[in-house]
């Protein structure tokens, strides 16, 4: 998160900023931790527009369009007007009230071939615009799977920001006091806690489990976890 912050912080004087591509396996924070850093920033400065987008099922006009919304509150229909359009608006707001702007591109892989022109567009808004600042920070499962062109790599020139995955240890500690949270005290045990960790491939799937593991506790209103639950869930001993 630290490395991330950096990355950003030129952008809260209207320097140029870092950008970066934060990569890992699933349910290793990196949109939480992403998340948590354009809150601070928002509660710290107005100088700066941070759009977090999940880029599932999106192309570039979708993408100007979200940023778009942030700053104006409002999507622009379809034939209304155009993708440069929407560009030239918002960067002429940019330009106007002098502040910069955050991108972040969620699940990045999924916008697939148009990823590589949807950055360049993005970075190239600078060059385009004098006067606008514009950090692109991509969240993916691997550097490798966004296969950005040459060109468009030389341009963006990320820092890799890479989310280790948790140990047992830390999976433990997360997934208990989840269960501090959730679950009544002494509803489950340390040992049965243990067994989700044990079982778990990441966080999400341990904090799944605890969670059916509730729902059988709640429907037979009892107070406590029962082995019998963990033998349903867990090993799908009916």
């Amino acid at each position: 998160m630290d490395t991330i912050a950096e990355c950003m912080k030129p952008l809260l004087n209207h320097d140029k900023p870092t950008n970066a591509v934060i990569y890992g396996n699933c349910s290793t924070g990196k949109t939480t931790a992403v998340k948590r850093i354009l809150e601070h920033i928002e509660k710290i400065t107005t100088k700066v527009v941070c759009v977090y987008i999940n880029s599932e099922s999106k192309n570039k006009r979708d993408i100007y369009n979200h940023i778009h919304k942030k700053i104006f509150g409002y999507i622009i229909e379809q034939n209304r007007i155009g993708t440069s359009e929407i560009k030239n608006k918002i960067v002429s707001y940019m330009r106007n009230k002098h502040k910069s702007l955050i991108i972040v591109l969620d699940e990045a892989d999924c916008l697939k071939k148009e990823l590589d022109d949807i950055v360049k567009s993005l970075l190239k808004l600078h060059e385009e615009y004098y006067g606008a600042r514009v950090g692109l920070y991509l969240i993916a499962y691997d550097v490798k799977i966004l296969n950005l062109s040459s060109s468009t790599n030389s341009l963006f020139q990320p820092k890799e920001v890479f989310f280790n995955e948790y140990s047992k240890e830390q999976v433990y500690d997360i997934l208990s006091k989840r269960c501090d949270y959730g679950f009544v005290k002494g509803a489950i045990t340390e040992r049965q806690l243990k067994e989700v960790v044990n079982v778990s491939i990441n966080i999400r799937d341990g904090l799944s489990i605890l969670m059916s593991l509730g729902r059988l506790a709640e429907r037979d209103n009892s107070k406590k976890i029962k082995d019998e639950y963990l033998n349903k869930i867990i090993y799908k001993i009916v």
